[in-house]
């Protein structure tokens, strides 16, 4: 009896936020695409880059600055179809939540 070997590919690319600033804090793949998360801390914003795998800029999302805006939680999970966001946070009562965005 033969056994065959998984082919393996190793793929390397850089996905550039396009500021200096923001750095990778999460990343998430779903179908063809990856979710790369970046965090800016002196100004507490953040931005989506969504990619295919070889690296080419499909979508890039920002976080909306809204009065009083609950922090968004820890990077949990990116869908495809449709396009959709999860986090996990903390509410106020110490309970844990789920939260959904999706882009418009």
């Amino acid at each position: 009896m033969r056994f065959r070997q998984p082919v393996r590919f190793v793929r390397r690319f850089t996905v550039d936020p396009g500021e200096a600033d923001y750095i990778p804090t999460g990343l998430q793949i779903a179908g063809g695409r990856i979710a790369v998360l970046f965090y800016e801390p002196q100004l507490d914003k953040k931005l989506f880059k969504i990619t295919d795998f070889e690296g080419n800029n499909l979508a890039t999302y920002w976080q909306e600055e809204k009065e009083g805006q609950v922090s968004v939680g820890t990077f949990a999970c990116y869908s495809q179809n449709p396009e959709r966001f999860t986090f996990l946070y903390r509410t106020e009562e110490h309970a844990l939540a789920l939260r959904i965005a999706e882009p418009h």
